[in-house]
């Protein structure tokens, strides 16, 4: 069984190791330097920066993260029904990898400058999010609402949307090749063109 930590029961190295946070309120200065195998249950992180805190193998459930600014590193960290609207992982580490959004609310999050090769985002809203400027080789966005959000100059090579909805993407200004669309998404990629396209 995992013990179940809380903001007050941080300790001098400032290090969690396989630890569970339940309901716990963390704000920027609670937030510890690493934190590896651990998972945080219905906490709150709103408003919080992370500086440069490094998650490893992490899950985040139920969580409010709105507002967040996240820094440092992120390997193998999976964020499940967490509400994330305005989350900012500009500074994320660019040798971060494989992460995961799973039925999370990222409406206005910002992703830019960021390498997210072979992320996923599962079953997640993304009105008016930013990845301009990624790299988004072979990231899947399963089932995810896309309306307004922004890829301006992104590699989406073996980028999946084959499921995704409602997303706008410029070829002119982006990296496609074998780029994966459905048949109904297409009219996706000729919005700019100011063309009517009736079914």
């Amino acid at each position: 069984m995992r013990k179940c930590f809380t903001l007050f029961t941080m300790h001098p190295a400032k290090m969690a190791n396989e630890s569970t946070f339940i309901k716990a309120v963390l704000s920027s200065a609670d937030i510890e330097e690493t934190y590896t195998e651990c998972r945080f249950d219905n906490c709150s992180l709103a408003n919080a920066d992370t500086g440069n805190t490094d998650f490893h193998n992490c899950v985040f459930s139920a969580c409010s993260m709105s507002m967040i600014k996240i820094g440092g590193s992120m390997h193998d960290v999976e964020f499940r029904n967490c509400q994330m609207t305005g989350a900012d992982f500009s500074q994320l580490n660019k040798f971060s990898s494989n992460l995961s959004f799973i039925d999370c609310n990222l409406d206005y999050a910002i992703f830019t400058h960021l390498k997210l090769r072979g992320s996923v985002f599962r079953r997640c809203r993304l009105f008016d999010a930013t990845f301009d400027e990624s790299d988004l080789t072979a990231v899947s966005f399963d089932e995810c609402n896309l309306e307004r959000t922004s890829f301006y100059h992104c590699n989406l090579e073996k980028t999946d949307f084959s499921t995704a909805c409602n997303y706008t993407i410029n070829p002119n200004d982006c990296k496609l090749k074998k780029t994966i669309f459905s048949e109904h998404g297409l009219r996706g990629l000729v919005s700019h063109l100011n063309i009517i396209i009736k079914d």
